[in-house]
């Protein structure tokens, strides 16, 4: 299972800013409780969180802290969600999959904005208007829940294609989009790669925590492996 999610501590490393409500306040602490409580029934074997793994071992400190009773767990979705899961599940320890991989989505846009390229500008920036205004809505209005469905959603996996209209950007030897795509492409298939030397067993059961952007190519990859089954999220957050 694929599960995408916002990044929970609002760090602002990725191009889209967000300003997510705190998740450590009533009623986002129940919220997360319950979301928790439903991935229960997808009875992973494995949870495997975005993160570096040379972090690996850092982050089972943290996690061991946290199974004793010594550490509490920060607004980062990687304790809020995968460390919770795990602990519920009764895991030893959890597993890192992420792979860094350099992105010069702003060299894109002001490349964009350079040369004039008005309409791709304006559907890129529709793009980005679309996802933000919708992840306001949903703050606003719903819950953790409502959020995570729609990051789970084909509605919102259909937004990659931002990357595929990137490639557009550049003219003669300058592939800048096409090259900026590849890399974003590149990460990926490396966590998928990660997320498959999980799989030693039939039986295994492999639960990926991910940013939400990460969900449509790596649930494109799974759906062309025909070694795993890929689960769908929305069973479990109907």
């Amino acid at each position: 299972m694929i599960f995408g999610t916002h990044h929970m501590d609002n760090p602002n490393l990725d191009y889209v800013k967000t300003n997510f409500s705190d998740v450590l306040a009533e009623p986002r602490q129940q919220q997360i409780k319950d979301l928790v409580k439903r991935l229960e029934a997808f009875a992973p074997t494995h949870v495997a969180l975005e993160v570096l793994p040379e972090r690996t071992e850092r982050i089972n400190e943290r996690y061991r802290q946290y199974l004793a009773g010594g550490y509490t767990l920060t607004r980062n979705e990687v304790d809020q969600v995968g460390l919770r899961l795990a602990r519920a599940m009764g895991h030893s320890e959890v597993y890192c999959i992420d792979h860094h991989q350099d992105l010069n989505f702003g060299a894109v846009f002001a490349y964009v904005e350079e040369h004039g390229l008005t309409e791709l500008k304006a559907e890129m920036e529709g793009f980005m208007a679309e996802l933000t205004a919708t992840q306001q809505r949903l703050e606003a209005e719903g819950t953790v829940l409502d959020l995570l469905r729609y990051f789970n959603s084909p509605e919102h996996d259909n937004l990659h294609q931002i990357y595929l209209r990137s490639t557009l950007v550049g003219a003669g030897d300058n592939w800048i989009g096409a090259e900026m795509t590849g890399n974003w492409y590149a990460r990926n298939l490396k966590m998928y790669a990660n997320i498959l030397r999980l799989a030693q067993r039939p039986e295994d059961r492999i639960f990926v925590l991910v940013g939400a952007g990460h969900g449509a190519l790596l649930r494109e990859f799974l759906r062309q492996t025909p070694q795993v089954e890929l689960i769908d999220p929305a069973g479990y957050l109907a």
